[in-house]
């Protein structure tokens, strides 16, 4: 009942009545030693300090 009621709604507001979604993620990688820290972060939801 939900999903008819979402669609209806979508295609009464003149969108697709299917969502589309969509994942961005980056990869985090370690910084070796040379790398100035002014240039540095830390990725708190994946643990690592890095670029």
């Amino acid at each position: 009942m939900h999903g008819q009621l979402r669609e209806r709604v979508r295609l009464l507001a003149g969108r697709t009545a299917a969502p589309t979604a969509a994942v961005i993620d980056s990869q985090s990688v370690r910084a070796a030693e040379e790398v100035a820290r002014s240039s540095r972060g830390y990725d708190a939801g994946k643990k690592v300090a890095g670029r």
